[in-house]
């Protein structure tokens, strides 16, 4: 008779254990998640990510984008990109973006030269913010909640006087992959316009208003077009090795300008920036995930630089 006594003695008492257990893991001040490997396995992970990575073919000819051309600046040379830049006005272009930042002027020729170039009604220079705003309590979008934000990096003003701007900032819903932009932004008591849709508006007329009548504080980027470049054809980056956007190295693109017919980059839309030191460097430098990383699940690597993000946003 006393067995089931004793039994239900036995239960409390492990229940109560447990519970102390569970509530001193609880008010433990250190990282618990390592008894939780579910969780940290999947934290970064997003059910799109294996929709872009896994069923959309990125072998469609379809994808290629003829009106976006890339060109990588490598070791910023101003004097080569002020060639680049007039050779590319010079030959009727709808935008030239550059997503590059010229924070310190030398009082040099080259800056001279570049900062003539950079003048033209043609050229968009990539700056960004920081970010100070937050969001409503009861989750609606705060229209004044950006108004604290400011410039944090852009280029001297000797370099910015003329020129158009647009800023470069990226969402990223974890801290981890890129999924979404923000068209405007409120910087400084002023609304600005985001450095993809100023070079989209430019070749095509009212996209910018469109954006505006969405009224989305963010959108989310149809990314299909991978990162292009010699170092960049492997897993999990472009082991298919496919090409959707023209794409040159400054030094080689210079050499060789003689080659392209006169009309070649005639209404194109041209983004310079940073996609390796060289042809053979596989750079870590503004690189990022994407959804369409071939490794959805546990990355490794980052797949795409800045310049290719804001590529696919203009392309979308």
């Amino acid at each position: 008779m006393k067995k089931p006594k004793l039994h239900i003695s036995h239960a409390i008492v492990f229940a109560l254990l447990s519970t102390a257990f569970v509530f001193f893991l609880h008010h433990l001040p250190v990282n618990q998640l390592f008894i939780d490997p579910f969780s940290e396995a999947i934290k970064n992970h997003d059910i799109m990510d294996i929709a872009f990575s896994e069923f959309r073919s990125k072998k469609d000819p379809a994808l290629y984008d003829h009106d976006v051309v890339l060109i990588n600046n490598e070791i910023t040379d101003r004097s080569k990109m002020s060639q680049t830049i007039d050779y590319l006005l010079e030959h009727d272009v709808s935008a030239i973006g550059i997503d590059l930042v010229f924070d310190t002027f030398y009082q040099t020729i080259e800056d001279t030269l570049l900062q003539q170039s950079l003048s033209s009604d043609k050229v968009v220079l990539a700056y960004s913010f920081l970010e100070h705003g937050g969001h409503s309590h009861n989750g609606e979008k705060d229209k004044a909640k950006h108004s604290h934000s400011r410039v944090e990096l852009r280029s001297h003003e000797y370099f910015r006087s003329n020129t158009d701007e647009g800023f470069i900032n990226l969402s990223s819903n974890d801290g981890f992959t890129v999924r979404a932009f923000e068209p405007y932004h409120v910087i400084n008591g002023k609304e600005e316009m985001s450095f993809a849709v100023r070079l989209a508006d430019m070749k095509k007329e009212g996209v910018a208003e469109i954006m505006k009548e969405r009224d989305h504080e963010k959108e989310w980027i149809n990314f299909r077009r991978v990162q292009p470049g010699q170092s960049n054809m492997r897993f999990p980056i472009n082991s298919d090795q496919m090409i959707h956007y023209e794409y040159f190295n400054m030094s080689e693109f210079l050499e060789d300008t003689a080659s392209f017919k006169a009309d070649y980059f005639k209404d194109r839309i041209v983004l310079i920036g940073f996609s390796g030191e060289n042809e053979n460097t596989f750079s870590m430098k503004d690189r990022y995930y994407t959804p369409i990383n071939e490794k959805y699940h546990g990355r490794s690597l980052p797949d795409m630089h800045g310049v290719t993000v804001h590529a696919n946003i203009i392309s979308m």
